[in-house]
């Protein structure tokens, strides 16, 4: 049976009730979040879905006024071996599409160094988003291109000055690398990630965390999650680099080697 989209499934809720006491706020924001995120109902909003029942290329936008998806930027991915072996005999739209493609899946797979470049600037983005794609966004799960049209969309009224524009190309670079050579994920040490979570409640008030232990709570909604992945994003200047790391490894590998 399809689970409601803005609706946490039984099981999810029931693993959250697990979770060490030491990891209760993000993570288990977290993992309600990726069991219903792995649900194939709820992966795609309505509007998602009827863009993806259209012909392929006709949902790939351009990518407007941001330089990530450029003609520029992909032209540059042609300079990698193994994308021009694939992009070769494509269209330019095809080549973006497959660009944004790659990114996506290659997110989790990024090194802690990409992936903390990745997370500079996100948090103005997903303040712009709304709560179903922030969700996706935060997590690193893979985005349509009508998604990404969005994304990019958001990333140009937040980076007027193109101070970001480096940091967002350079991360998805690696990312699409990344993904091409398939490389896995690293290792992420549960007592690592414990550590860093309890970091970030310590940086947070007493109604911040109140935010992190609501979004846990059976019955929560898409937009409890939201507010719990934005405020970690806007947090991690509070980190150190380590704690950073693992907190983000945590968001886009899920919590599954927590438990």
């Amino acid at each position: 049976m399809a689970q409601h989209p803005h609706r946490p499934s039984s099981s999810g809720s029931a693993l959250a009730v697990r979770i060490a006491s030491g990891v209760l706020a993000l993570v288990a924001l977290i993992v309600i979040g990726a069991t219903l995120a792995s649900s194939p109902a709820s992966q795609r909003s309505d509007d998602d879905r009827r863009v993806a029942a259209r012909p392929a290329m006709a949902a790939v936008p351009s990518s407007g006024d941001s330089t990530l998806f450029s003609d520029a930027y992909i032209a540059s991915l042609m300079d990698i071996p193994a994308f021009a072996s694939r992009a070769q005999s494509q269209t330019a739209a095809e080549r973006r599409e497959l660009a944004m493609n790659l990114a996506s899946l290659g997110v989790p797979r990024l090194d802690d160094g990409a992936l903390a470049q990745r997370a500079t600037h996100l948090s103005a983005v997903l303040d712009r988003l709304d709560d179903s794609l922030c969700f996706a966004v935060a997590v690193g799960m893979p985005l349509s291109a009508d998604q990404w049209g969005r994304v990019l969309k958001a990333m140009s009224a937040t980076d007027s000055l193109g101070a970001c524009t480096g940091s967002w190309e350079s991360a998805y670079r690696a990312a699409i690398v990344a993904e091409l050579e398939r490389r896995p994920s690293q290792p992420r040490d549960p007592n690592t990630s414990r550590a860093a979570v309890a970091a970030l409640r310590r940086v947070c008030n007493d109604r911040e965390r109140e935010l992190f232990t609501h979004a846990g709570e059976a019955g929560s909604s898409m937009a409890d999650f939201a507010a719990g992945l934005r405020l970690t994003y806007r947090k991690m200047p509070r980190l150190s680099r380590a704690e950073q790391a693992a907190v983000l490894r945590l968001m886009v590998q899920g919590p599954a080697s927590v438990n």
